[in-house]
């Protein structure tokens, strides 16, 4: 590949790059949420299971469910540990690496070169990456799911206590 610059690839690598950016955009935003998801279970517990466990000796049913109500708060918590894990996300981008791999070569990559291997390579950080985030958006749910059962609960306990 040698010649004038190839405006495609410079298209490709600006849209990878954007992509990746968006990407880390999405990470930050599903921790914050995962953050609000747990304060807001335990708002959840704290109020509605003072308010349950006030008086001595629930009957069964209202016992019931207290511990499904905190089995629910238990999963919101390790739902939001496994989200908030600092995992390694890959970034798309090693300046060492391209500048000794492209640029102090032997032989210097040109530019079409040099765009079409780093969008090739951050398309990859961006599909390793993607398979993580999925995996961390079915915990946000199952978070939130959790969180709508630990009230369900904790309000049915209520009425039968």
């Amino acid at each position: 590949m040698t010649g004038r610059p190839d405006e495609r690839y410079a298209l490709v690598l600006d849209q990878v790059t954007r992509a990746l950016s968006q990407q880390v955009s999405a990470i930050d935003a599903l921790r914050s949420r995962a953050g609000t998801v747990v304060a807001t279970a335990s708002l959840a517990s704290s109020f509605l299971g003072a308010a349950t466990l006030q008086d001595r000796g629930l009957p069964a049913p209202a016992l019931v469910m207290t511990v499904l109500a905190l089995s629910a708060l238990a999963t919101v918590v390790a739902m939001t540990v496994v989200i908030l894990w600092p995992y390694e996300w890959r970034t798309g981008f090693n300046g060492h690496r391209a500048l000794a791999d492209y640029v102090e070569a032997d032989k210097p990559a040109d530019l079409n070169e040099m765009q079409r291997s780093l969008a090739y390579y951050m398309q990859e950080d961006l599909d390793g990456n993607g398979a993580k985030l999925n995996c961390l958006y079915r915990a946000f749910q199952v978070a939130v799911v959790a969180i709508g059962l630990e009230v369900v609960f904790w309000l049915i306990a209520l009425l039968l206590r």
